[in-house]
């Protein structure tokens, strides 16, 4: 009687040992239009340009920026910031998920304005991969 039963937990027991193995990676997804047109606060419509997007339609739209810097050549720079953001892995061995991550900063939209009219949007998001 032992053996029936010592048989059915070996053969467990390798099969979980034996190990299925599954990787989840995360990584920053940077993308900038040139031609675009913005809904609520974090949507961004790529390919339909906006007509006449000024700064006070924007904050109007998504309200007042989290930081404001000044570029080159009289363009100043709008950054929304979004969830915390990160590069890393979740590594599955077995049935126990094992995370690896390291926090370096916020998703975020940069919106571009030269003379009060929006001209170009960075985003930079978190992106999940599956392996």
């Amino acid at each position: 009687m032992k053996k029936f039963i010592f048989l059915p937990l070996l053969i467990l027991a390798c099969s979980l040992l034996g190990g299925g193995c599954a990787v989840k990676t995360m990584q920053a997804n940077v993308r900038t239009f040139d031609n675009f047109s913005l809904g609520q606060k974090g949507q961004i419509q790529p390919g339909t340009t906006a007509t006449n997007l000024t700064e006070t339609r924007v904050q109007e739209l998504w309200g007042p920026p989290d930081s404001k810097r000044n570029a080159t050549n009289g363009v100043v720079v709008w950054r929304y910031k979004g969830d915390m953001s990160g590069v890393g892995a979740v590594i599955g061995v077995i049935i126990i998920p094992i995370p690896l991550f390291v926090p370096t900063g916020h998703d975020y939209v940069d919106i571009y304005f030269k003379e009060g009219l929006a001209v170009k949007v960075i985003t930079s998001i978190t992106v999940e991969k599956n392996y």
